[in-house]
């Protein structure tokens, strides 16, 4: 509160004492208002209109609430963040508050500090925030009216709006029948309401809404339970900061996200925010099926699965069906409500790429994955990726929207319990990971989405700790010009994409590959990869072991030795497929995006993990340098490497 005891908005703006808040003053993108109150200034003004008197149930002044003196900020309903209006007598340009009488705030402390990085043609493809409403006394006739607009996944068909992102999730049955004991046959819902009396049920598609409507008949009712995106429009009132201080004021939020024009660089209508719990946009890789042997897919094992990753095309950055009804992409790790999904998230595979790539090879009617994670997506979503690229016609046609992520930067880390004994006491549950209390935690492992899960074991949990994550490619920033961050973004996904290719053909390279990706140790790749006499096919006979022994045994030196050779290679050089695998992330190495990956986003990095540990294979031995360095060193080891021909 400021010196005159009146609360404050998150721009250090008083709120209205007594403030009024009918419709007409109501700022559209708020949505209703709460209702007017005793005290306020219009009330007598305002309590003449019949309609509001209707629509309030009062005759008079004296029938309204009193108005709360204490605290001016109203939670609009949603019992999450509050707003307020703005005292109208502070001077234009103080605190930016303003003069108008529709000025509005969020209510809270300044939180201004709290940052967030812009990215930009990059989606969210699920983890989204919403909040539960409750329709009730919905008989047939409204059961009619909502099957002709609801989706086969239960959200609400709109061929006009792009952002009808509403989820029928369920019901609330009342009675004492066998409908009332089995959800009519259908899974139970839990609900976040509390005081609901009844069975809530779940609607997971169109048929079991089916299943709803022959239930009911005559007079009886059910409630409806709808799941609301949480949004905020932009508009007269409203800004992009406006969003991120609705994302600041909430602790669950970790990102939003607005359409985005790459012509104007600035965002596209619709002009509305959309909330998540999740910091990291989605990549999808498309599967071209028409290059498999589908009679072999269920029966390869872990060594041939490789080959077959190459029928993977390059990550896309895929539109979200939050802008794009019929054209844009959307998952969710249920597994519900999700039409791209042909199966519910696969937690087993969502550790690396190559895992849930594998998966999909398997699956005949997979034909793209959305990572990270790992989501399995039908050939449906998988032509609608190539909208990305604009080489897919979508129906109705619509104009995709792009779209642009806000991600919150968490100063701390947080903790939360995922499953075990609830009840034990480890203090911070859901807090800050820095006031988290462990007994003896055991093992760990860090997951696609760069969250630590690991064993409390004394507290029986199993916990993990999530934070601000981004990886190198969705951490750049480059600000010279827009073609210019396109052009490093294009070089870096070109480059990884190269290295991936050619590091997968080489003899053992592929599950060293592997290993430096999901464990994050370089110790295996700096003893074979950097020593090529650990490496499976080096020759062992006396000759060659005479060789290493007065020359080098570093790959990287005996590569570029080699390369530089004419004809057939010798003996004791390493394969070719190596040596390009070598050569492949020494251009990965020379982008701007891997160059500017500062932690944490490099600590998090799969690529800048496996490209750094490649160039350990230097600064373990600085002296291997002077092969190259020293003239007389480099003659005599292209001498004796001619000998071996």
């Amino acid at each position: 509160n400021d010196a005159a005891g009146r609360s404050l908005t998150t721009q250090n703006c008083p709120c209205l004492k007594y403030w009024h808040t009918s419709e007409q003053f109501c700022p559209p993108e708020m949505g209703e208002c709460r209702e007017m109150c005793r005290e306020n200034p219009d009330a007598a003004n305002k309590i003449q209109s019949p309609d509001i008197k209707r629509r309030l149930n009062v005759s008079s002044v004296a029938d309204l609430p009193p108005c709360a003196t204490s605290n001016y900020c109203s939670s609009n309903g949603s019992g999450q963040v509050e707003w307020c209006y703005i005292e109208r007598a502070t001077p234009v340009g103080q605190n930016d508050c303003g003069n108008s009488e529709s000025s509005w705030g969020f209510c809270g402390k300044a939180v201004r500090d709290t940052p967030f990085v812009h990215l930009v043609d990059v989606a969210v493809l699920g983890h989204e925030m919403r909040q539960e409403r409750l329709e009730p006394d919905v008989g047939t006739a409204r059961l009619t009216a909502l099957q002709a607009g609801l989706n086969l996944d239960m959200w609400m068909r709109s061929d006009t709006s792009p952002t009808s992102t509403t989820i029928l999730a369920g019901f609330v049955y009342i009675g004492t029948d066998i409908c009332a004991m089995t959800c009519c046959g259908l899974s139970t819902l839990s609900l976040e309401t509390e005081g609901v009396v009844g069975t809530a049920c779940m609607l997971k598609n169109i048929t079991e809404f089916g299943t709803l409507h022959n239930s009911i008949s005559g007079s009886q009712t059910v409630t409806l339970v709808f799941l609301d995106m949480s949004s905020l429009k932009i508009g007269e009132h409203t800004s992009i900061d406006d969003c991120m201080d609705k994302c600041r004021l909430q602790e669950s939020c970790k990102s939003f996200m607005v359409g985005y024009n790459g012509s104007t660089q600035l965002p596209a209508t619709p002009l509305v925010c959309f909330f998540f719990k999740q910091n990291h946009p989605y990549n999808v890789y498309r599967l071209d099926r028409s290059g498999l042997n589908e009679t072999l897919t269920l029966k390869l094992t872990s060594e041939n699965m490789p080959g077959y990753r190459r029928n993977f095309g390059e990550p896309l950055s895929p539109h979200s069906r939050f802008f794009n009804l019929h054209g844009g992409i959307y998952v969710s790790d249920s597994g519900l409500n999700a039409r791209d999904m042909i199966a519910e998230p696969q937690q087993e595979a969502a550790l690396s790429l190559s895992t849930c790539q594998d998966l999909c090879i398997s699956r005949r009617d997979c034909f793209a994955i959305a990572y990270p994670g790992c989501y399995l997506l039908s050939a449906a979503a998988s032509t609608r990726a190539l909208a990305q690229l604009g080489q897919a016609t979508i129906t109705m046609n619509e104009t995709l929207v792009s779209t642009a992520v806000y991600v919150k930067q968490n100063v701390d880390d947080n903790v939360q319990g995922i499953t075990g004994f609830r009840n034990v006491h480890a203090s911070s549950d859901n807090g800050l990971a820095s006031e988290a209390y462990l007994n003896r935690p055991g093992d760990c492992i860090v997951d696609s989405k760069g969250i630590v899960h690991f064993a409390d074991v004394w507290n029986q949990q199993v916990r993990q700790v999530s934070g601000f994550n981004l990886d190198c490619l969705h951490s750049y920033r480059q600000f010279d010009s827009r073609a210019k961050y396109k052009s490093d973004l294009e070089s870096f996904v070109g480059a990884t994409a190269k290295a991936s290719e050619s590091c997968s053909q080489a003899a053992d390279m592929r599950s060293l590959h592997e290993l430096v990706f999901e464990q994050r140790s370089p110790s295996e790749l700096q003893s074979k990869f950097c020593n090529f006499t650990n490496f499976t096919g080096a020759p062992t006979d006396t000759s060659a072991e005479t060789f290493y022994t007065s020359f080098t045994r570093n790959t990287m030196v005996l590569c570029r030795a080699c390369q530089s050779l004419s004809g057939p290679q010798p003996k004791v050089c390493p394969p070719s497929s190596m040596c390009t695998c070598h050569a492949d992330l020494a251009g990965l190495v020379q982008t701007q995006v891997f160059k500017q990956c500062q932690a944490p986003s490099s600590l998090y990095d799969p690529w800048h993990i496996w490209a750094t540990s490649f160039l350990s294979c230097w600064w373990q031995s600085p002296e291997e340098a002077e092969w190259f360095t020293d003239p007389s060193k480099r003659t005599a080891l292209q001498q004796r490497l001619e000998s071996y021909r």
